[in-house]
């Protein structure tokens, strides 16, 4: 389970999420699904895409966070999600990058996608 990997308690999530315990219970045990909202601020606290929780065997490597505090608070909970949020916004302009410089290498295709992309 995500959440426990993570370190974080069942209470924490919740109060993060601003729902009530039992749903995160339901969902974590298949009797509930997450809305849209919540799963997308879930995706942030843990790191991962929204993909990952319709199929754990995803092949999304999922942000490694550490933090030192004796007790997390919500405001901690919304500063991990914001800096994953960035995290996962860099790897998607990195993987944007790496298909922009493999069409302007194959020689066919090189000024065209220029062109594209200088207009």
């Amino acid at each position: 389970m995500l959440r426990k990997k993570r370190g974080f308690s069942l209470g924490q999530v919740a109060k993060y999420l601003e729902v009530e315990e039992s749903y995160i219970a339901k969902c974590e045990s298949n009797e509930s699904e997450f809305t849209v909202h919540i799963l997308e601020k879930v995706s942030e606290l843990f790191g991962c895409s929204d993909a990952f929780f319709f199929n754990e065997q995803c092949d999304y490597k999922l942000i490694t966070t550490t933090v030192e505090v004796e007790e997390l608070e919500t405001q901690d909970l919304r500063a991990i999600a914001a800096l994953n949020k960035i995290a996962i916004n860099l790897r998607l302009i990195i993987v944007c990058l790496s298909i922009i410089v493999f069409i302007l290498s194959t020689s066919k295709s090189k000024y065209i996608y220029l062109e594209i992309l200088l207009k």
